[in-house]
C-alpha cells in the first residue's frame, strides 16, 4: 500500500502547484535558458567538391538501408541546388557545370543520393524558398491523439525478465515525409534517442525550442508555450513509469510556467496516469502505449 499512499501525497502536492500556476503562468520560462528558433531547416555540408563540369555535395544526412526513397532523394537535390547557388553568389564560376552529384552518409561511409543533371550548363534551377521546408504547422501533438488512442490501456502482459521493452527505433514506425524530415536533421529515426527523436519532431512541427536541460525543453508555437519532459527508459530500471516519476514531471512543469505538458516515455504506463491527467488536465502522458499515436499526431504535409 506504499505507493498508494505516495501517489495520494504526489497529488495532493500536485493540486498545491495548480494553484500556485494559476497566478504565475503568464511570466513564461527563465530568460537564462538557451531558445533556438526553427523557421526551416538547414543541412550540414561536409564537403563541396568543384571540377570543370561537375560538382559533388557532400550532405551529413544519414540514409536509410535499402533504398533512399523518393522523398529524401528530391530534398537532398533541392539543398544541393541552393548550395551551389550560394556558391556562385560568393563567386564561384559554374558556366560549365551539367550535373551536380550528391552524397549522404550510411554507417559512416559515403552514399551517392543520385546525380542532377542541368538542362543548360550553369543554369540552375531555382530551388524551392524556404531551406529544407518543415511540416506544416497544423498537427498538435496535445490535443492531436483521439480518445480512443487516449485511452489505451497497459498490455496485459509480463513486464519483467525478457519481454523487456524494445528500442524505439525498433518499436515506432515513421512515414515517409516524417522518416526524411528527421534524417534532414541529422537525425536517423533507426537509432536515434527518444530525446533526440522528440525534440527533433517538435522542430520540424515548427516549435521553436527552448532547452531547459538534457531531458526537457519547452517547445512554443502560435503563442502556447507546452513544457516536454522525457523519461527515457534504462536497462536496468523497472519497465513502468513510477509515481514519483509522474509526480517530478508535474512540478515540473508548474515551475516551468508553460500553458501545458507533455512527459514522453518508452516505459509503460500504469493506470494511475489517468488519474493525473484528470487532476491536471493541462498535462498528457505519452507512455509506450501511445507513442505510436504521439509520431501519428504530428502533420505529415509541409510547405514547399
Amino acid at each position: 500500500m506504499g505507493w498508494v499512499v505516495g501517489l495520494v501525497v504526489g497529488i495532493a502536492i500536485v493540486a498545491v502547484f495548480v494553484w500556485v500556476r494559476r497566478i504565475s503562468v503568464a511570466a513564461g520560462p527563465s530568460e537564462a535558458s538557451r531558445e533556438v528558433p526553427v523557421s526551416g531547416l538547414t543541412l550540414d555540408v561536409l564537403e563541396f567538391i568543384p571540377s570543370l563540369e561537375q560538382i559533388t555535395v557532400v550532405f551529413d544526412a544519414p540514409l536509410p538501408d535499402g533504398d533512399i526513397g523518393d522523398v529524401l532523394r528530391d530534398l537532398l537535390f533541392d539543398e544541393a541546388l541552393r548550395v551551389v547557388r550560394q556558391k556562385r553568389q560568393s563567386g564561384l564560376p559554374i558556366d560549365g557545370i551539367a550535373t551536380i552529384r550528391v552524397i549522404g552518409m550510411r554507417n559512416g561511409e559515403r552514399v551517392e543520393v543520385g546525380v542532377l543533371e542541368v538542362e543548360e550548363p550553369g543554369e540552375l534551377p531555382e530551388p524551392p524558398a524556404v531551406p529544407l521546408p518543415h511540416m506544416r504547422a497544423t498537427g498538435d501533438p496535445f490535443r492531436g491523439m483521439t480518445q480512443e488512442e487516449l485511452d489505451l490501456a497497459p498490455k496485459l502482459r509480463d513486464r519483467s525478465g525478457e519481454d523487456g521493452i524494445e528500442p524505439v527505433g525498433e518499436m515506432l514506425r515513421f512515414s515517409e515525409r516524417v522518416d526524411a524530415g528527421l534524417r534532414l536533421r541529422g537525425v536517423d529515426p533507426s537509432s536515434a534517442s527518444l530525446a533526440a527523436l522528440t525534440t527533433t519532431l517538435f522542430e520540424l512541427a515548427g516549435y521553436t525550442i527552448d532547452i531547459l536541460s538534457q531531458d526537457s525543453f519547452v517547445a512554443a508555437r502560435d503563442g502556447v508555450k507546452t513544457y516536454v519532459a522525457i523519461v527515457p527508459h534504462g536497462s536496468d530500471e523497472h519497465p513502468e513509469l513510477q509515481p514519483s516519476e509522474m509526480t517530478s514531471f508535474v512540478i515540473d512543469f508548474q515551475q516551468s510556467r508553460a500553458n501545458r505538458g507533455i512527459l514522453v516515455t518508452d516505459k509503460f504506463g500504469p493506470f494511475d496516469i489517468y488519474a493525473m491527467e484528470k487532476r491536471v488536465p493541462d498535462v498528457r502522458f505519452v507512455p509506450h502505449e501511445r507513442l505510436q499515436a504521439f509520431v501519428d499526431s504530428f502533420a505529415l504535409d509541409w510547405d514547399n
